[in-house]
């Protein structure tokens, strides 16, 4: 269920990352607005999201890479911060310095 439907075709992690967190984020605002789903996967993401609070998750991303670029990154990031459900999209969980240090160390353009 906690998948990312976004791994390919997407360009790259990052981009897939940012699709999964704008969707997911996206579905969050419409529950909370009682608004009616647009996409159900995601929305069934959202409705149990509460479940991984707390949690710990692995994945295949490598250990340096800024939590807002792996979807589990993603996950633990809203599942955690209590205002996920009422902000709207576009804030990330890392800063520009992890970002570009990360870009420039995997030539990421």
């Amino acid at each position: 269920m906690w998948g990312n439907p976004f791994w390919k075709g997407y360009g790259c992690r990052m981009s897939a990352a940012w699709s999964y967190r704008v969707h997911l984020e996206t579905e969050l605002l419409l529950m909370r607005l009682g608004a009616p789903a647009q996409n159900n996967h995601m929305r069934k993401i959202a409705e149990h999201l509460h479940e991984l609070r707390g949690k710990n998750l692995a994945c295949w991303c490598p250990l340096d890479m800024p939590d807002c670029y792996c979807h589990a990154g993603v996950l633990l990031y809203l599942a955690n911060d209590p205002s996920s459900a009422t902000r709207p999209t576009g804030s990330v969980n890392c800063n520009q310095n992890a970002m570009a240090g990360f870009a420039a160390a995997h030539e990421v353009k």
